[in-house]
């Protein structure tokens, strides 16, 4: 690239804030040659810059490569090991995050350094309670220094430090619960709620209040059994402007994988759910479904009453949105063989196809199940059908032969009938018409099996791309497995059938260029063809 960090980091700014994962990657393999190769060691305040960029982007794989090489030019420099750390933590690295902090954290650190380093060791220390067997001495052990980290900075500035102290609370709270011992000497995780929510107090009378007050707010008040007040200050949270996906994610993890709400709580899956909606509205959210939640929400019986009037109309309206995509959800089924997850399907009423199939009928794709297999394809008479959202006591095979094949070099579809109805799942809607491409872009949601794990939510990078009446091309990222899963607008009306993802597709609107896309085939074009078949059958 030459040395011009300047022109470097308007590319690179550029690359982050489009969320043009090819182009950052692309960036930083130029910035790595030129590291390698260069004479003089890169300026700070550039490395600085470039490293920021990454972070605010959250691409911390670049920023744990990146970091990598310029401590090498810059091995004194403690911002560049905290950046290398949180890089490692980010990608589950998370030992060799702490080797690099516990390197860095007794040396000459400015202060405000400092309490990044020991919040992060604090971070990495929770992660590892999180991830391990909680009845190990080694698990124990790690949540105790986590603990320990969160509250020597929280004690050191407690007006300053809040969100170090509500980790404190909600790390206290959770080895109470896990009976994990030696705690004793430390503070009341209640009186330090309580504490918290004093200094946000103090700061609503001063109008200081920051975007994070509002979910150590939240956390604060889940700690004092206060639900509904934890769901007010989670709404002010989700709908502030600065708030990404990182921020949302974050917190959901929280409240999911260390507080550990209670779902059969209508008002604490609630606050969940508060924070899921809004995670799916912004870029780079998603999330995934556990089975027996998305089995809850699809039964039609299944009622949440009061919360418009406890949380407002607005989150009401958000809540209702993605109880709607949890229910579309409950219609998605792994295609398995000898148990083994190797494509997605769904079901719609057969009617919306062809109006003599009065009956359910599953769509997946014609590269996952063929009349005619050839290597990787399934036979109709191979394949077996789960539902994780439904209860349905045991898995579904086809009847007969398919309703209809377009192969794959056409529309890659297959329509098959099941050996029985799948009961309790809602008629999913058609969209009425092909997306558009408009300013901002409409966004795209998959939902499917990635590497045959659980139910997920794939609205990451999300924008449609391109439309053609035989192809739509879009952003959601989306894994081996997925392919025949339903691709849904914002309304959750069904658009088309996923089929692929590759890097340098060509592109829709001009064939001469390529870009990295998802495609799916358009559910308006698979209609037509089957209504074609069927008035030819009438000639």
């Amino acid at each position: 690239m030459g040395r011009d960090p300047a022109a470097f980091q308007v590319k690179l700014k550029a690359a982050v804030d489009a969320l043009d994962r090819a182009g950052v990657a692309a960036l930083c393999e130029e910035l790595i040659r030129e590291l390698a190769t260069g004479e003089e060691p890169y300026p700070r305040d550039w490395a600085r810059r470039h490293l920021k960029t990454l972070r605010d982007g959250r691409f911390f794989d670049h920023v744990a490569l990146v970091a990598d090489w310029f401590l090498r030019m810059h091995p004194d420099e403690a911002w560049i090991a905290r950046d290398l750390a949180q890089g490692l933590i980010d990608n589950g690295h998370v030992t060799a995050a702490i080797a690099v902090l516990e390197r860095v954290r007794d040396g000459d650190l400015a202060p405000a350094i400092r309490c990044e380093v020991v919040g992060l060791l604090g971070r990495a220390h929770k992660q590892i309670y999180l991830d391990g067997n909680p009845k190990l001495d080694q698990t124990k052990a790690a949540l105790r220094d986590a603990i320990r980290f969160y509250f020597e900075i929280y004690r050191g500035d407690p007006k300053e430090h809040s969100w170090h102290g509500i980790n404190f609370v909600s790390l206290a709270m959770r080895a109470e619960r896990d009976g994990v011992s030696g705690l004793e000497a430390l503070p009341p995780a209640t009186q330090v709620a309580r504490d918290i929510l004093g200094v946000i107090a103090a700061r609503d009378l001063e109008d200081k209040r920051e975007t994070w007050d509002y979910a150590n707010a939240a956390e604060a008040h889940i700690a004092l059994g206060d639900h509904a007040a934890a769901g007010k200050a989670l709404v002010k949270f989700v709908a502030h402007a600065s708030v990404n996906a990182f921020a949302l994610g974050g917190t959901y993890r929280q409240l999911t994988q260390l507080i550990q709400l209670d779902t059969r709580s209508a008002e604490q899956q609630l606050l969940i759910d508060i924070v899921r909606s809004a995670l799916l509205h912004r870029e780079n959210g998603g999330f995934i479904a556990d089975a027996s939640e998305v089995r809850e929400r699809a039964d039609p019986g299944h009622v949440e009453q009061g919360l418009e009037r406890v949380f407002g109309t607005e989150s009401y309206v958000m809540h209702s949105w993605l109880v709607t995509g949890l229910r579309r959800a409950a219609a998605v089924a792994r295609i398995k063989r000898r148990g083994r997850t190797l494509g997605t399907g769904f079901i719609i009423p057969g009617t919306a196809l062809d109006p003599a199939w009065d009956h359910q009928v599953l769509l997946t794709n014609n590269h996952v199940v063929s009349r005619q297999p050839m290597i990787g394809q399934l036979s109709p008479g191979e394949a077996e059908i789960a539902f994780d959202g439904v209860d349905t006591g045991g898995p579904f095979r086809v009847a007969g032969a398919p309703l209809f094949e377009s192969p794959i070099r056409e529309l890659d579809v297959t329509v098959l009938r099941l050996d029985r109805p799948v009961a309790g799942v809602a008629a999913i809607p058609l969209a009425a018409a092909l997306p558009a491409i408009s300013t901002p872009p409409p966004r795209m949601c998959v939902i499917g099996h990635p590497l045959g794990s659980e139910l997920a939510f794939s609205l990451q990078d999300n924008h449609l791309l391109g439309v053609s009446p035989q192809r739509i091309h879009y952003r959601s990222p989306t894994e081996q497995g997925m392919s025949g899963g339903p691709v849904f607008d914002e309304q959750w009306d069904l658009v088309a059938i996923h089929r692929r993802g590759e890097k340098g597709i060509p592109r829709l609107d001009d064939a001469t260029q390529t870009y990295d896309a998802n495609e799916g085939v358009p559910i308006q074009t698979i209609v037509a063809a089957i209504q074609q078949q069927v008035a030819a059958r009438g000639t």
